[in-house]
C-alpha cells in the first residue's frame, strides 16, 4: 500500500506552544508506517502557493525536543487571506503545487482566521474532486476558538500575563506615592487574558480589569479609578487590548481592526481629567511567544492535538479538527475530539456571562477554569535557553 505524503503549516500569529504541535505531528507521522514524507511549507500559504517545501523527515529527536521550547513560528507564517471565489486561479495553483510533491493531507495549524483558510482549502478540493485532505491543528492565545473548552497557546500567553503584571503591582509598591499603571494584553475581541489576572492575590490583584464583554464609558471609568487611587495613592488597571477606544486603526487582510495601544489612549485621558500620572506597560509580542514563562499543561496538549490531528487523517476524516474538551478539574483531564473547519472559522468564543461579574474581578468558577492550566515548565538550567531555528 502506497505510504500517504503530509504538508503541514503555521498560520496567523505566533504562541510559545505552535512549535510543539509541530514536533508533534512530526514525532507522531515518524512513528507511523502509514506516513511517507513529511513536508514543510515556509510562511504558510504562501510557503504553499510557492512551492517552498522543507523536508521533516530529517529532524532529529534532539531537533523536536528543541522545538517543544522554541518561541516564534519554526517554518514562519502568512497572513494571507484566500478569496472567497473557489474558482480563482489560487486555487488551481495551490492544487498543481499539492500534487506536484504526491501531498495527500493538509494540516494547517493556526485559530479562527487559518481555519477559515483550512475550511476554503477543503472546500475546494471536495469541489473539484481533488482527493486532499485538510486537517486544522488548532492555536491562538486569544482562547476564542468555538466548541473549545480552551486553546492552545493561552494556559502560556496567561501565565506570561499573569506573571508580568504581579512584577509590575510589585515595582508600584516602590514609592509612597505611585503611579497608575496600565498593563496592556492582546485580546482584540475578547478578555480571556486580561481576565487572567483575576488569579492574583491582594496586594498584587489588579483594580480594574477592562475587557470587550463588559465595556465601560469613560465617566465611569474615571470615577472609579479616581475614587481607587485617592485611598491608596496608587493603581493598577489591566485591560484587553480591544476595550473601546478612538485611535486610528489599520486593517489585516481579513479585515480586522489593529487596536494595539490603546493603553495609552487611557493614559492620557488620565492625565487629562484627573491630573494623575500614569505608565503603561503594553505586554504585546513576548506574552505569545515567551517559551520561558510557557505551560506545562499547553505544551503536552500541543502534542497531544498533532497526535490526534494524524490519527483523524489517517482514519478518514476530512475538513476537521482535534477540540479540547475538559473530562474534570481534579484530577485535571481533558480529551480531543473531531469538529468541523467551518463551525471554527472566522467564529469567536466570547467569555460566558457566568464568568462575568463586574469591573474588579471575575467569578470564582472563571479561577476555577483557569488555574489547572498555568502548571510552569522549568525551561532553563544555565541561564540560557538552546532553540532551534530553520537553515534558509
Amino acid at each position: 500500500m502506497k505510504k500517504k505524503n503530509i504538508l503541514y503549516f503555521q498560520s496567523g500569529g505566533p504562541t510559545a506552544v505552535i512549535n510543539a504541535s509541530l514536533a508533534g505531528l512530526v514525532l507522531s507521522a515518524l512513528k507511523s508506517p502509514s506516513i511517507g514524507e513529511i513536508y514543510g511549507a515556509r510562511y504558510g500559504i504562501e510557503g504553499v502557493l510557492d512551492g517552498d517545501f522543507t523536508n521533516l523527515r530529517g529532524l532529529s529527536e534532539n531537533d523536536l525536543n528543541l522545538l517543544t521550547q522554541t518561541p516564534g513560528m519554526y517554518l514562519g507564517s502568512s497572513r494571507k487571506n484566500l478569496p472567497e471565489d473557489l474558482s480563482s486561479p489560487l486555487y488551481e495553483k495551490i492544487k498543481e503545487k499539492l500534487l506536484s510533491f504526491e501531498i495527500d493531507c493538509v494540516f494547517v495549524n493556526g485559530g479562527n482566521d487559518s481555519m477559515l483558510t483550512a475550511a476554503k482549502l477543503f472546500r475546494s478540493f471536495s469541489l473539484h474532486d481533488i482527493p486532499i485532505s485538510v486537517i486544522g491543528i488548532p492555536k491562538t492565545i486569544d482562547n476564542d476558538l468555538v466548541g473549545f473548552d480552551h486553546t492552545l497557546g493561552y494556559a502560556s500567553a496567561a501565565l506570561h500575563t499573569v506573571s508580568l503584571t504581579k512584577s509590575i503591582a510589585i515595582d508600584g509598591f516602590s514609592y509612597k506615592e505611585g503611579k497608575i499603571q496600565i498593563v496592556e494584553t492582546m485580546g482584540r475581541d475578547t478578555g480571556w487574558l486580561a481576565a487572567s489576572t483575576d488569579l492574583l492575590e491582594e496586594p498584587y490583584h489588579p483594580d480594574l480589569i477592562l475587557v470587550p464583554e463588559l465595556p465601560i464609558d469613560h465617566k465611569e471609568f474615571l470615577n472609579e479609578l479616581k475614587g481607587i487611587y485617592e485611598k491608596k495613592k496608587r493603581a493598577l488597571v489591566v485591560l484587553s487590548e480591544g476595550i473601546n477606544h478612538n485611535a486610528p486603526k489599520e486593517k489585516d487582510p481579513f479585515g480586522h481592526m489593529n487596536f494595539e495601544g490603546a493603553a495609552y489612549e487611557w493614559s492620557a485621558l488620565i492625565r487629562k481629567a484627573l491630573g494623575l500620572k500614569s505608565r503603561v506597560s503594553v505586554l504585546s509580542s513576548p506574552m505569545r511567544s515567551d517559551p520561558v514563562l510557557a505551560s506545562q499543561v499547553d505544551i503536552d496538549e500541543a502534542l497531544r492535538a498533532s497526535e490526534a490531528a494524524l490519527s483523524f487523517f489517517l482514519d478518514g476524516k476530512k475538513g476537521v479538527m482535534p477540540a479540547i474538551s475538559r473530562i474534570s478539574n481534579n484530577p485535571y483531564r481533558v480529551e480531543f475530539h473531531p469538529v468541523s473547519l467551518d463551525s471554527v472559522g472566522g467564529k469567536i468564543l466570547y467569555m460566558p456571562k457566568e464568568y462575568l461579574k463586574d469591573h474588579h474581578s471575575f467569578s470564582e468558577g472563571f479561577r476555577d477554569y483557569l488555574r489547572p492550566l498555568l502548571r510552569k515548565r522549568t525551561l532553563f538550567t544555565d541561564g540560557c535557553g538552546v532553540f532551534m531555528s530553520l537553515k534558509r
